[in-house]
């Protein structure tokens, strides 16, 4: 089995700028959330200053996060990302089941607003823009973190951003000052250790004095993942022995476009296709070693390392683990 360093993935075009960073590690929430908790479902407005007042959309305001109707005060606070990079709590008028007014608090940046309840929070689709003066001869980075890992370190130009212990994590958005100029980014997404990073980004960006760069990094797809960010990617069993007495491998060549082959590699170099289907992701949660996938009519598990999985694509549906090439 290849180590986990060696199949550490480059996601080409994915950008992170950050500056304001949230420290801790993450927690995985273990309490019981009812179907019809609160959810924000949408932000009205895009953009404002602080005091500004924010239309939040959404279903079952009127409840706590076990679902039951609640009277006097709401169970849930409204929180933005402040300063300092903690999440701070902002204040809100309940106005109906499906709506909330909220005011950015003074000292909130660019962030999604988020309804917490204890281990439940519901983040808002899009990140909420706060408008600002900028500092004088400098740009404003922006990053929303729409991935499903962490950021667990930031390199520019080749030197480290991040103190030991500090990430960005998923699901918030920070914003950094720069000088004018062209610099690399280097960014490592996983959960909480910078060494066992998962995957990771490098991308050249251009500041320019007055102007404001909004950059997101998206999720890391099952077809980035199998085909190793490339055009296809093959994934090999083993030889096996057939009935004939002659050995073969069973092949699944992964494409980019949610498509799979499953071939069969014969002595003489004959290549035969066997089935030809396709692939969609079934469940990968944020910050999780673990996903799953449909391949044709098979559900696949998939651990981290991410390198190898066990699958019934052998003959007349023999189970066989095949191995990233």
């Amino acid at each position: 089995m290849k180590s986990i360093a060696s199949i550490r993935r480059s996601i080409s075009g994915l950008v992170v700028i950050t500056g304001l960073l949230i420290a801790g590690s993450v927690q995985v929430a273990s309490a019981q959330v009812a179907a019809n908790a609160p959810k924000i479902t949408a932000s009205v407005q895009a953009s404002g200053a602080p005091a500004a007042v924010i239309q939040l959309n959404g279903t079952n305001f009127n409840r706590g996060s076990n679902g039951a109707i609640w009277n006097g005060q709401p169970p849930y606070v409204v929180q933005m990302t402040g300063q300092n990079g903690q999440p701070i709590n902002a204040s809100f008028t309940f106005i109906s089941a499906t709506r909330l007014n909220v005011v950015v608090p003074a000292t909130a940046i660019t962030s999604r607003l988020r309804l917490v309840q204890g281990n439940y929070t519901s983040f808002a689709p899009s990140s909420y823009r706060v408008i600002r003066p900028l500092p004088a001869g400098q740009g404003l980075l922006t990053i929303d973190n729409l991935s499903q890992y962490n950021i667990v370190g930031v390199q520019i130009n080749n030197v480290e951003q991040l103190p030991a212990n500090v990430g960005f994590l998923v699901k918030t958005a920070g914003e950094l000052p720069r000088n004018p100029g062209q610099i690399q980014v280097k960014v490592l997404l996983g959960i909480n250790s910078r060494p066992d990073f998962l995957f990771f980004t490098t991308f050249n960006v251009n500041v320019t004095a007055g102007a404001r760069l909004v950059l997101n990094v998206n999720r890391v797809t099952v077809a980035q993942l199998m085909t190793n960010f490339r055009t296809s990617g093959d994934w090999n069993s083993d030889l096996v022995l057939g009935n004939e007495g002659a050995f073969h491998i069973r092949s699944v060549r992964f494409n980019s476009n949610g498509t799979y082959t499953l071939r069969e590699l014969r002595p003489g170099n004959v290549v035969v296709n066997v089935e030809s289907s396709t692939y969609a992701e079934v469940s990968w949660p944020d910050n999780s070693l673990a996903l799953s996938f449909r391949l044709g009519n098979r559900t696949v598990s998939l651990l981290s390392p991410f390198a190898r999985f066990s699958s019934t694509v052998g003959r007349n549906g023999q189970s066989l683990t095949v191995t990233r090439q």
